[in-house]
C-alpha cells in the first residue's frame, strides 16, 4: 500500500542519513541500492532510482563487493530499459551483472538478470534470443523452488511462443504459470496468465472460449479469501 511503502522509503532515508553520518560504508550502499529499488518499483522516479543506483555502485566498487556492484549493475539495467531508445545500454547493464553474480554463483541474481536481457531482446522482439534466456531463468527458478519467478518465466515463455506463432505450445507455458498462481493465491499472476491464454485463444479465432476464460478472471480474484473456484481452460 501507499502507506506501507512511504514508511519504507523512509526508513531508507534514515538509514542513508545515518550511515554516513558515522561513516558506514557497507550499510550506506545497501541503503542506498534498496531506495533505488523502492522508488523505481513503487514511485516510478527513474532519475533518483539511476542516482542512488549509481552512487551504491561506486561505494561497493570502493568496498570489492562484487554481489553489491553486480546488483547495482542490474539496478541500472532496468532503470535504462524503462527509458525509451536505450535497449542496448539495459543490455549491456543486464550482461555485466549477470559476469559477475556467475562468477559469485548467485543463483538468484543470475536468474534476474537473464530475464532482464530476455526482457531486452523480447522487446526487439529477438524472439530466439529471449526464449534461452527466459529457459536458462526458468532453470534457476525450480533449482531454488521460487514459485512466484517460475510462474513469471513461464508466463514469459508463453508470451515467446504466442509471439512467435507457437500457440500451443504457448497454452502449456500459460497453463502452468497459471496453477503455480492458483496456489500462492497471486491475484496479478492469475490475471496475467490468464490474459496470455485469451490473446492465444483470440488470435486463434476461438473467441468463445477467450471470452469464457477471461470471464474467470473476475471469478478467480473474488473467490481467492473464502477458497479457490473451478476454472475450466480444457
Amino acid at each position: 500500500s501507499e502507506s506501507n511503502y512511504e514508511q519504507t522509503k523512509k526508513f531508507y532515508e534514515e538509514s542513508i542519513s545515518l550511515s554516513r553520518e558515522i561513516g558506514l560504508k557497507r550499510e550506506l550502499a545497501i541503503s542506498l541500492f534498496n531506495l533505488g529499488d523502492c522508488v523505481e518499483n513503487c514511485d516510478k522516479n527513474f532519475e533518483h532510482a539511476m542516482e542512488y543506483f549509481e552512487e551504491s555502485l561506486a561505494l561497493f566498487r570502493e568496498m570489492g563487493n562484487k554481489i553489491g556492484i553486480a546488483s547495482s549493475f542490474y539496478g541500472i539495467g532496468n532503470v535504462l530499459f524503462r527509458r525509451s531508445g536505450m535497449e542496448d545500454e539495459a543490455k549491456t547493464s543486464y550482461e555485466i551483472a549477470l559476469t559477475l553474480f556467475r562468477e559469485s554463483g548467485n543463483k538468484n541474481g543470475i536468474a534476474n538478470s537473464l530475464r532482464g536481457i530476455g526482457n531486452v531482446a523480447f522487446f526487439l522482439s529477438e524472439f530466439t534470443e529471449a526464449k534461452k534466456h527466459f529457459e536458462e531463468s526458468l532453470e534457476l527458478r525450480r533449482e531454488t523452488g521460487d514459485n512466484e519467478n517460475i510462474a513469471e518465466a513461464l508466463r514469459s515463455i508463453g508470451n515467446v511462443l504466442s509471439e512467435s506463432g507457437n500457440h500451443n505450445q504457448a497454452l502449456k507455458f500459460y497453463k502452468e504459470a497459471l496453477g503455480l498462481s492458483l496456489e500462492m493465491k497471486n491475484k496479478s499472476g492469475i490475471l496475467s496468465s490468464l490474459i496470455g491464454f485469451t490473446m492465444v485463444l483470440s488470435s486463434d479465432n476461438h473467441l468463445s472460449q477467450a471470452s469464457q476464460i477471461l470471464g474467470s478472471v473476475e471469478t478467480a480474484i473474488n473467490t481467492l479469501s473464502s477458497g479457490l473456484g473451478k476454472i475450466d481452460l480444457t
